[in-house]
């Protein structure tokens, strides 16, 4: 690897369609979460100030004119496992460490640095992408007053991306983000490298999210499958949950016969609903359950106004709080009898603990996940009907949620099968090492699912 191969890459980034490497930033069905996190960011600039945020990206440009074009050495033959948040590092870390070998762990700082040396790339692509705005229609281009930075920094993540992968040749790359421009780009400059790309999830997915467009991906579970659709670029292997390892809750909850009466409501709030509506929802609660243990937790985004004006309410409503940046879902899971949310995966997460849950929409979002439709939650119309169906959930057998979370979940009710961290390392491992994985079958749908030893398949 020499500078003479930086011309070359730098020819293809004036190609790449930044649009469609930004679907978080682009496709309509994003819009509303969107605008919560656009919310969040700009609550923290007012907080900086205009000038002093010049400031700063003058300096970071000035510090990219000397940062290492390798941030970290990677391991040649072996994963770069890539998380850039506590979500993917929740997702990606326990098929790290059941991997046989040692390998490259990427982390925010990491990638902060990765930014740090793509700024002084991204700063010549304006014209290429000012270009690509006569291009866009009246839709897209409204995106641009948002997210132009965002989209001119996805040229230069992409060109120090691809420098750093041809320099250290790692066997594949790992991922656990498929709508965020920083690792789409990454997907990409792999991909373009020759570099086998693999998409583990962090979480559930709805309908709206993009086709896949990694080499691999290993899927919670069918209904993955079902809302990505057929890929004919992607081998999909439904793995199931690795962060759910390590947990044994589950054993004891699926015993469980209506015991849940008095036991502790966690109520999970998203980016999506607002103090008043948090308010109303908490107020609710505590008047309907005034003698019994509620959890609030909030989002880990949530921005700081929002979190200290919802910490003086729990604190008026005798309410505790969970915070979610410090304990994760299934220590918070582990706490409460019965769940109140939104939108939100945490109701699978619950579902595995055996923990019911009742879903109410502060907006026209939806069951975007599909758990009403499946069965593996109820849904109140309105807020004084969520008592009614916690009063009836209390009395309600456990082991049903197990059973019904095997769509989302692969393997989550088979005792016998192989922790979904071992089969997921497994199967980079031999993905690295180009030989294939064995007890694995190919379904009439095209995705691969696990079959024990002498399972008739």
């Amino acid at each position: 690897m020499s500078l003479f191969d930086l011309p070359r890459i730098l020819l293809d980034a004036a190609f790449l369609d930044v649009i469609e490497l930004n679907p978080v930033r682009s496709q309509t069905a994003f819009e509303k979460g969107l605008q919560k996190s656009l919310e969040s960011e700009e609550e923290a600039n007012q907080s900086t100030g205009r000038f002093a945020r010049m400031r700063s990206r003058i300096a970071k440009l000035v510090r990219s004119l000397t940062a290492s074009s390798v941030p970290l050495a990677l391991i040649d033959s072996e994963p770069a496992w890539i998380a850039g948040t506590k979500n993917q590092e929740n997702a990606l870390r326990p098929v790290y460490r059941s991997y046989p070998r040692q390998s490259a762990w990427i982390d925010a700082a990491t990638l902060d640095l990765l930014a740090v040396s793509a700024a002084k790339f991204s700063l010549f692509y304006t014209p290429v992408l000012l270009l690509r705005w006569l291009q866009c229609n009246q839709r897209i281009k409204r995106t641009f007053k948002k997210s132009f930075r965002i989209y001119l920094r996805t040229y230069g993540i992409y060109i120090a991306g691809r420098y750093w992968l041809k320099k250290s040749r790692p066997g594949c790359v790992i991922l656990s983000n498929d709508h965020v421009g920083t690792y789409c780009a990454l997907n990409q400059a792999a991909q373009d490298e020759g570099i086998p790309t693999v998409y583990i999830q962090h979480a559930c997915v709805a309908a709206h999210f993009p086709t896949l467009k990694f080499d691999y991906a290993l899927l919670d579970g069918r209904d993955a499958f079902d809302k990505y659709g057929t890929s004919t670029r992607t081998k999909v292997f439904l793995t199931g949950i690795a962060k759910y390892d390590h947990t044994q809750r589950v054993e004891t909850c699926l015993s469980l016969s209506g015991d849940g009466q008095g036991s502790a409501i966690g109520v999970c709030f998203n980016l999506l609903d607002d103090f008043q509506y948090t308010t109303r929802m908490l107020e609710q609660l505590r008047s309907d359950f005034a003698g019994r243990k509620i959890l609030a937790r909030l989002h880990p985004a949530t921005p700081p106004s929002h979190r200290e004006a919802v910490g003086q309410l729990c604190a008026d409503l005798d309410i505790c709080i969970s915070d979610s940046r410090a304990e994760d879902s299934f220590g918070f899971l582990a706490r409460v009898g019965v769940l109140v949310c939104g939108a939100s995966s945490i109701v699978l997460e619950a579902a595995l603990m055996g923990v019911p849950s009742v879903l109410h929409y502060s907006s026209e979002i939806g069951d975007v996940y599909g758990f009403v439709k499946q069965g593996l939650s109820r849904h109140a119309k309105s807020l004084d009907a969520i008592a009614r169906e916690i009063d009836d959930l209390d009395h309600q057998p456990r082991r049903v949620l197990a059973e019904k979370a095997e769509y989302f979940c692969a393997g989550c009710g088979q005792a016998d099968r192989p922790a979904a961290a071992t089969l997921a390392a497994d199967l980079i491992a031999h993905l690295c090492q180009a030989t294939e994985p064995s007890g694995w079958r190919k379904t009439d749908d095209s995705y691969y699912e696990w079959k024990a030893e002498g399972e008739e398949g």
